[in-house]
């Protein structure tokens, strides 16, 4: 009997909020083709997430817990540099093809970073996704953001949720997700 091909599906951030809502165990509420991957740089954006606030405190742990679930992107040998590096070194990261590297190219170029609202804060706004949108030319990547770089058209593979799904039940989100990505990739 052959088995279902592993799909590659990445989150933004802001898809957190509703696994956490419903308490969702990545590992075995969907299907088990389908395997989580987070880019390095979005990782950072809920470790800067302030703590002391209980809801928060209470999305990071869940985040926490979902670690082990979820597949850690990183590019080999990038800026590994620094105590927040964008890239992975010797056993860490994959390889950047030409085209990847193309495309992260056209993206910081075409949607430039801005400074940090704060100088604490590890990420520059919309970093992280410059990194999806690279991933989403190959890749269904999950988001809430309905803005650029997700609505360049090179970003084939963006699946829009909509907020309306945060109100759905657990089973009609799920459904809803698995739907989308199956039709992305149709």
């Amino acid at each position: 009997m052959k088995t279902q091909d592993d799909i590659s599906i990445f989150i933004d951030n802001n898809v957190w909020d509703l696994f956490f809502k419903f308490n969702v165990d990545l590992s075995s509420f969907f299907p088990k083709h389908f395997k989580f991957y987070i880019p390095i740089v979005v990782k950072y954006e809920s470790e800067q997430f302030p703590s002391g606030k209980d809801n928060l405190d209470a999305l990071k742990a869940y985040i926490d817990s979902q670690e082990k679930n979820v597949n850690e992107d990183v590019y080999f040998m990038s800026d590994t540099d620094g105590t927040y590096p964008r890239g992975g070194g010797w056993d860490s990261g994959v390889f950047t093809s030409a085209v990847e590297a193309e495309a992260l190219a056209y993206f910081t170029e075409r949607y430039p970073l801005r400074d940090k609202r704060r100088p604490d804060l590890i990420t520059f706004p919309d970093e992280g996704d410059i990194y999806l949108a690279v991933k989403s030319i190959w890749h269904p990547v999950l988001t809430f953001d309905q803005k650029p770089p997700f609505t360049d058209e090179k970003c084939k593979f963006v699946i829009f949720l909509p907020q309306e799904l945060k109100e759905k039940t657990e089973a009609q989100m799920r459904d809803y997700i698995i739907q989308e990505i199956e039709a992305k990739i149709a």
